[in-house]
């Protein structure tokens, strides 16, 4: 859904967007993704444009893997993408273990490169703590780094999303919960 609302330059949750090229590096979930977005681009009578979806995973623990990611974005998008998104972050991991700091760390290195060579805002899905829903899963290196981090849940019952932030930004003031309801078309 923001995905979509920032490649046509609509707001989103009543939060202005500036149009442009948004990547989404799906690592999981493929058969549904192009089905999802039609719908989307249906639903708000949208012509699809300014997104791109890679099926093929990053590993961003893997220096020469970001480097051809970076290099492939560079020769083959239209123009520099404004947004990339990892779905999710264990499928886009690449050699390593998510729970070691020394790996967590190369992939965020991987993440900070990606982002210093395209200027684009990076966002990553990454799964809950089983424990602890305020925390992801593994290393704690990747809360350190990212400069804001999301809770998203879902109530089985109502169909009802929340989305609000679990750590708060250093530099902005925290932005207010979002919640939608999901629905098929």
């Amino acid at each position: 859904d923001m995905a979509c609302h920032i490649a046509t330059g609509r707001a989103w949750c009543g939060n202005p967007t500036t149009e442009g090229l948004v990547l989404y590096i799906c690592g999981e979930g493929q058969h549904g993704l192009s089905k999802r977005f039609m719908a989307w681009f249906q639903r708000y009578g949208e012509t699809p444009r300014n997104l791109h979806i890679a099926t093929v995973p990053a590993a961003l623990t893997d220096p020469a893997d970001i480097t051809v990611l970076v290099n492939d974005i560079a020769a083959n998008l239209p123009t520099k993408p404004v947004l990339i998104l990892l779905d999710t972050l264990n499928r886009n991991f690449g050699p390593g273990d998510e729970n070691s700091t020394s790996d967590m760390t190369k992939a965020v290195s991987g993440l900070d490169r990606i982002r210093a060579a395209t200027q684009a805002a990076m966002g990553v899905a990454h799964h809950c703590s089983k424990g602890d829903k305020m925390n992801g899963r593994g290393s704690s290196v990747l809360k350190g780094a990212a400069d804001i981090e999301y809770l998203v849940e879902k109530d089985p019952d109502t169909n009802i999303v929340t989305m609000r932030h679990t750590k708060p930004p250093k530099d902005f003031d925290p932005p207010p919960a979002v919640a939608w309801v999901i629905t098929k078309q």
